[in-house]
């Protein structure tokens, strides 16, 4: 295998340092306001030191990335010896988990944060289904996308039917027609 070696690491900074520089110059300009507004989401100042919050961050990604889905991203845990492509991508993606979990457990952490970690995620799983398992991959785009169907027509619908909770979460949805009829 070729290493990459001084030269290539040198192009591979200059290049980050060339994408990135729109918005470290912007936020330099607007006095870091990018920086305030992510010390202010990670709220350090009011630490719980939660391992329900750990637990909550994880299972809500459960959400993010649907049930199949989710399940079976915990198989790059699993990635062996030899596998260099499972291993980068598990490199990829375990730290970027692991740094939020932590987050979580000491103060809190939104879920979609956990989506830096998907792409790698998503690779390594779409990578081990085309080699070892189709079936679960057809089984898995059909259960999202019915999840996906039953969401939006429960939008569609502005209701829950018979399983609305007592604090109906659409209740600031209800209520528009009349207000602009009466403006």
């Amino acid at each position: 295998q070729k290493v990459i070696g001084w030269r290539g690491l040198g192009l591979f900074a200059l290049g980050m340092v060339a994408v990135a520089s729109p918005n470290i110059l912007w936020n330099l300009a607007n006095e870091l306001t990018t920086v305030r507004h992510l010390g202010d989401n990670a709220n350090l100042d009011l630490r719980s030191y939660s391992l329900a919050g750990s637990i909550g961050f994880l299972a809500a990604q459960f959400a993010t990335a649907g049930p199949v889905v989710f399940a079976l991203m915990f198989g790059i845990l699993r990635t062996r010896r030899g596998d260099d492509a499972g291993l980068l991508l598990l490199c990829l993606s375990a730290p970027v988990i692991l740094v939020i979990m932590v987050q979580a457990f000491l103060s809190e952490a939104n879920a979609n944060w956990g989506l830096t970690a998907m792409p790698a995620l998503v690779l390594w799983l779409a990578r081990w289904m085309a080699q070892a398992r189709p079936v679960i991959g057809r089984l898995a785009i059909g259960i999202n996308l019915g999840l996906c169907a039953l969401l939006l027509a429960v939008t569609t619908a502005g209701s829950l039917g018979p399983v609305t909770p007592d604090s109906d979460p659409f209740r600031r949805l209800r209520g528009w027609q009349a207000l602009a009829a009466d403006t």
